[in-house]
């Protein structure tokens, strides 16, 4: 990691910021193209697992190339976010982005 001042290493607070995300974005890499999913999730054990059929695209990408990345999004306003050092911009849309 670039910024180690950045970097949240406590895992509880990481295992927090898991139980209070929605959604999980599988990204994956097929014939140098990048290919990115989003999917129901369930963690546990230290160990994320993704609902699947039992054949598709994603399955077949995995058995050709099993390194992945993973983007998970929270809940507005999750209370672990509270204490953890925040910034807060304004985009031009009025959206606002706040990193860990």
């Amino acid at each position: 990691m670039r910024r180690k001042d950045r970097e949240i290493a406590d895992t509880a607070l990481i295992e927090e910021v898991i139980g209070n995300s929605l959604v999980c974005r599988l990204g994956m890499s097929r014939n140098d193209q990048p290919y990115v999913v989003p999917l129901c999730f369930a963690y546990s054990n230290n160990t994320l697992y993704f609902h699947s059929a039992g054949d598709g695209l994603k399955l077949e990408i995995l058995q050709h190339n099993p390194n992945v990345c993973v983007e998970l999004n929270q809940r507005a306003h999750s209370p672990q976010l509270v204490g953890a050092e925040r910034k807060s911009r304004r985009r031009g849309c009025g959206v606002s982005e706040r990193t860990l």
